[in-house]
């Protein structure tokens, strides 16, 4: 009995070569084979995750870039003004001033009210600027003049509203950039889950094909014996059972992928269709995926720190210092008496000003801001590292689960092959053949899958890196 028992092994380890030679070979002639780059048809294109990852990149119709050049534009058109400063237009300006007079010069003649009219005239651009009064009054001589001259800020000189908003803008144009890089990753992990689905279910399809030929074979097969007399019903049923079951799976999976090629084609404006998709296959070193993971959510924080010590430095100058004004006027002012010293007037001023006891709420507030970012910046790190642990833990899972399958896959393909040598001799009957094939085919199946998921898993460790 144990002798018999090695020899039906030999006699199965020799058939299970010889098919899985006569498989491959035949794999490669006709199927497009997990982990090859074989085109399906001439009509197709071969093209990786990488690849469409380079067209979605280049969609410039995409909400995400619109959003960021929209920004972009934004951001550009305040950093330009922030550039111009105070010498943003000419600020135009007029005061129309209507003064009772209560001692007119003439006083015995006036009779009733009397009022001096007066119309002033401004022109300023930036720190220069341009007086014209006018005298409505009778002597309008007397008061009618044009002055021009400079009046600066003496603070803003070492530090403005408009420098430390330009610092504010240029670190924002930065922000911008993450968030578009952030859009897109997002975008880019929901595109490979959609592509996996498409490779699996496609993958599906190819191998229930495959059995679907197997099942057909047999079917004739058995037709024929059945009816020479050879054969029971109850094997023609099952194998037509069989054959029956894996076309209704077929058309449903296939209703499945033109239901995920419909989805690529709204959301992302993917033509999958028309693409051969290649097997998810990263190249990547995990110890280099693990230092730079994440990096762009620290970066981002760090930009938002940076904009936090901004405002309270600012804020900090703008409460301690006061405001000093320097003023130069150049007044030229007719009498009408030929005198000469109101004619050509020099004016110097210097004006203080400083806000006393003052809370100071801005910059206590800035400097709180700026605490906060800085304990977020180290909480966010603390947890990137933990989740660091917990990505290593579910790769080394996800690795050993391939591996599992593998050696599932492997041992259901020799279980299949020793259940149709003992249906051959008589030991088994060909409803456990039947059985044993549908194990081995739902099992191919779930290595797959395993190995997809693997490789996906990998995948968005190098988008988040």
């Amino acid at each position: 009995m144990l002798k018999k028992f090695l020899i039906l092994i030999f006699i199965s380890q020799a058939i299970f070569t010889q098919n899985i030679f006569a498989e491959n070979k035949k794999e490669k002639s006709n199927y497009n084979l997990v982990g090859s780059k074989k085109n399906i048809s001439n009509n197709s294109t071969d093209v990786g995750i990488e690849d469409i990852f380079k067209i979605v990149e280049g969609n410039k119709n995409l909400y995400e870039f619109k959003n960021y050049e929209l920004e972009k534009k934004s951001l550009d058109i305040m950093i330009r003004d922030n550039k111009l400063g105070d010498f943003n237009g000419i600020n135009l300006s007029s005061n129309f001033s209507y003064i009772e007079n209560v001692y007119p010069e003439n006083y015995v003649e006036a009779k009733g009210k009397h009022y001096n009219k007066y119309l002033q005239n401004t022109a300023t651009y930036g720190i220069f600027f341009v007086n014209f009064n006018y005298d409505y009054n009778r002597d309008r001589n007397k008061n009618n003049y044009v002055s021009y001259g400079v009046e600066k800020n003496l603070k803003d000189i070492f530090y403005s509203k408009h420098k430390t908003a330009l610092k504010r803008n240029n670190f924002k144009k930065i922000l911008n950039e993450i968030k578009f890089k952030k859009a897109m990753m997002q975008k880019e992990e929901e595109i490979l889950d959609l592509y996996k689905k498409v490779f699996e279910v496609k993958d599906e399809i190819k191998l229930k094909n495959k059995a679907y030929e197997v099942y057909k074979k047999e079917y004739d097969k058995q037709k024929k014996s059945y009816d020479l007399g050879m054969n029971s019903k109850i094997n023609l049923e099952a194998v037509q059972f069989e054959l029956e079951s894996i076309e209704l799976e077929l058309e449903l999976l296939k209703e499945n992928l033109k239901a995920l090629y419909e989805v690529a084609k709204l959301n992302y404006d993917l033509d999958l269709e028309k693409y051969n998709l290649l097997e998810l296959n990263p190249k990547f070193s995990i110890e280099t995926l693990m230092k730079s993971y994440k990096k762009y959510e620290t970066d981002e924080i760090k930009i938002n720190l940076e904009i936090a010590k901004e405002n309270a430095k600012f804020s900090k100058y703008n409460s301690f210092y006061p405001d000093l004004y320097f003023k130069y006027e150049r007044v030229d002012k007719n009498l009408g008496n030929n005198n000469a010293y109101y004619k050509d007037q020099d004016i110097f001023s210097l004006r203080f000003s400083k806000k006393l006891f003052d809370t100071n709420s801005e910059y206590k507030i800035a400097k709180i801001e700026e605490e906060n970012t800085k304990n977020y910046l180290e909480e966010k790190k603390k947890n990137i590292e933990v989740e660091k642990v917990e990505i290593l833990r579910e790769y080394d899972r996800l690795s050993k689960n391939l591996e599992i399958h593998s050696k599932k896959s492997s041992l259901e393909n020799k279980k299949y092959n020793i259940k149709k040598l003992r249906y051959e001799l008589g030991e088994a009957t060909y409803l456990d053949v039947l059985d044993s094939y549908n194990k081995f085919l739902k099992q191919e199946i779930d290595t797959n899958k395993a190995k997809n998921n693997l490789n996906s898993f990998i995948y968005k460790l190098m988008i988040r890196s």
